[in-house]
């Protein structure tokens, strides 16, 4: 939502992400581990285009077209460590 919408529904997703990545790392700090990176990568450039397809034929408020991998994978760095930490 924050990589293909505008306005509120994008801004409703970037304070849920946040406030989901604060517990995240809350969680991470309490159980005092260490950030590590999952292998292999978990949406691989087939794949994305593959769910950047899918979202254009339904009925959704996401605007494929605004989506971007390197957008997408920007968010990730900045959650996925932390959540494989956890695993």
């Amino acid at each position: 939502m924050i990589l293909g919408s505008n306005d509120d529904l994008k801004r409703q997703a970037e304070l849920t992400f946040a406030m989901g990545r604060h517990a995240l790392l809350d969680l991470v700090i309490v159980f005092r581990r260490r950030p590590s990176h999952p292998h292999p990568d978990r949406l691989p450039s087939e794949d994305f285009l593959v769910l950047r397809s899918a979202m254009s034929s339904a009925n959704t408020p996401i605007r494929p077209e605004l989506l971007s991998e390197v957008e997408l994978k920007k968010l990730e760095a900045m959650y996925e460590p932390y959540a494989h930490s956890l695993c």
